[in-house]
């Protein structure tokens, strides 16, 4: 199972600039992940610092100014450039995460395209490829409140294989 995520595997983690509680949730949402051999890509706001002795499996991006659909967009793109197949993002918005969320999302990728973990809020917490749709990032609002099932809904448009994780609040 070790090499399944080590060579296939990527996580994305967003942290919202605007959170007051981030690197809480950061930490949290690390020791959940620390299990996995798997690559982390961290996007933060610019000048962010990883803490002292941080995995080095962990790589930081800044997150620019575009739009939220674009900047997850180009954090999707980019892992799966880098030759990882399944690919899941986290919001920085929940200390529910586990690992058995982790676990079932990265599972259900070896079946499926895409997996989503529903937050209450109408939002979501991850969202999970096994390759890039560019569709869900043109025909999707990602500002609304509604934005999980909007992507619910256009990836049943799209006729691919969908799984819902847990809903979290």
């Amino acid at each position: 199972m070790d090499s399944y995520f080590k060579k296939w595997c990527c996580f994305i983690i967003f942290l919202d600039e605007e959170r007051q509680d981030d690197l809480e949730i950061l930490q949290h949402t690390l020791a959940v992940v620390a299990i996995f051999p798997l690559q982390i890509y961290i996007y933060a706001k610019k000048g962010f610092q990883l803490p002292v002795g941080s995995d080095p499996a962990i790589k930081l991006f800044t997150i620019t100014k575009a739009t939220k659909e674009f900047q997850r967009q180009e954090a999707f793109e980019l892992a799966f450039k880098n030759d990882f197949r399944k690919v899941m993002l986290f919001e920085s918005n929940t200390l529910q995460l586990e690992e058995k969320h982790l676990l079932e999302g990265f599972n259900c990728l070896k079946m499926l395209e895409f997996c989503i973990g529903p937050l209450q809020s109408g939002k979501y917490y991850l969202l999970g490829m096994n390759y890039f749709e560019p569709a869900l990032f043109k025909n999707v609002l990602w500002q609304s409140e509604m934005l999980t099932k909007d992507l619910i809904r256009e990836i049943g448009r799209l006729k691919h294989a969908l799984y819902r994780l847990p809903i979290l609040k």
